[in-house]
């Protein structure tokens, strides 16, 4: 009897835990996009205009290089949008960490990158995540 109730409750709990997470993935996390971010330190400046990624270009240490991006809400519902950094670049870059968008409209966000004055000459790394979730209230 005990071992038949036990299955029971977990068999329930289980159920929950796929029906929580079914909810959650289904209805408030819309999309998730990973853009990988690129700084090149040096004794010169250089740009790179390339749009798949946040490329800052080549600067000099102690410099500071600003790229955009543009979201844009494409949905029925209005979506709140937060922007992590990670990384190497992460300490260096500055954005809004959070917006919210009504349906149909669409924003520019600056991403500004600050390199410390006294750093090793070379290429530095990053990833933005930026993850939409449907808002409710």
């Amino acid at each position: 009897m005990k071992t038949k109730l036990v299955v029971l409750l977990s068999l329930i709990i289980l159920i929950g835990i796929f029906g929580t997470l079914s909810v959650y993935f289904g209805f408030i996390v819309v999309s998730v996009e990973e853009l990988n971010m690129d700084l090149n330190v040096e004794n010169r400046v250089g740009f790179n205009a390339g749009t798949d990624d946040i490329h800052f270009g080549t600067i000099y240490p102690g410099g500071e290089s600003k790229r955009t991006i543009n979201i844009a809400n494409n949905n029925k519902f209005p979506i709140v949008v937060y922007i992590t950094n990670e990384g190497e670049l992460a300490e260096w870059v500055e954005s809004k960490s959070s917006i919210e968008l009504n349906p149909g409209e669409n924003t520019s966000i600056a991403y500004i990158a600050t390199v410390p004055p006294f750093i090793e000459e070379r290429m530095y790394y990053g990833t933005s995540k930026i993850t939409m979730n449907r808002k409710f209230f």
